[in-house]
């Protein structure tokens, strides 16, 4: 007969020999039990997502394994390049036996930018940076400007600003007596020496947008001009 104790991977198994007398001897053999086989390990498969979302394994997938001794532990490492993720995945059993498989995980950005055309425009990318161009078709008085933001993986959003240029504008002075004695001439025009003893300069109406104006007079053969300035 025998009887086994087992420490670790060892088995110390004694031996027993009796005989029809009850005489008896024993003997003691050791088993020492070794795991060279690798554990095997299936690697989850290659995917594909979208810029933003998440590439964990609890996304991406998990890889399994299992072992002909123990139960093996499976852990990764990810070397990334691009938008490329190469995710390689280990199973280690309890002797130190490991297993390697690898996972390619893609990461490509469909999503366009977004723009704001107020004025300089401004714009984002959920994944990279934005560049912003511009074209003008200009038509009268109109510029209709097309503005372009382009991120990294060449998707891109357009927004139209119009631009209106106003039109030319042209100021009058009238000149507006304040005083009834005049000494000659007409009453309306400017004269030096004779004429209205005082007068009002009366502009017609002037658009706001080109405000402040400032006004200049320069004598010709003792006649003044004056100049509207816009």
């Amino acid at each position: 007969t025998y009887s086994d104790v087992t420490t670790g991977n060892t088995i110390t198994r004694t031996w027993k020999a009796t005989d029809a007398a009850g005489n008896i001897s024993t003997g003691t053999q050791t088993i020492t039990s070794v795991d060279n086989t690798k554990p095997t390990i299936t690697d989850p498969k290659d995917v594909t997502v979208s810029c933003g979302t998440s590439t964990l394994p609890s996304a991406t997938g998990t890889a399994t394994a299992t072992d002909n001794c123990s139960t093996p532990t499976v852990s990764y490492a990810d070397n990334t390049n691009g938008n490329i993720i190469t995710r390689t995945w280990t199973a280690t059993d309890a002797a130190g036996n490991s297993s390697s498989s690898t996972q390619i995980i893609t990461i490509v950005d469909n999503t366009k930018p977004t723009i704001s055309d107020v004025g300089t425009p401004t714009a984002s990318d959920n994944c990279s940076s934005v560049t912003l161009t511009h074209t003008d078709a200009a038509s009268g008085n109109t510029i209709t400007r097309t503005w372009r933001a382009t991120d990294a993986s060449g998707n891109y959003a357009t927004s139209t600003q119009v631009i209106t240029i106003g039109s030319a504008f042209t100021a009058s002075v009238t000149s507006v007596p304040t005083n009834s004695t005049y000494t000659g001439g007409i009453a309306t025009n400017l004269y030096v020496g004779y004429g209205a003893q005082s007068t009002t300069l009366q502009m017609c109406s002037l658009p706001s947008a080109g405000a402040p104006y400032t006004y200049s007079r320069t004598g010709v053969h003792a006649i003044y001009i004056w100049i509207l300035y816009i």
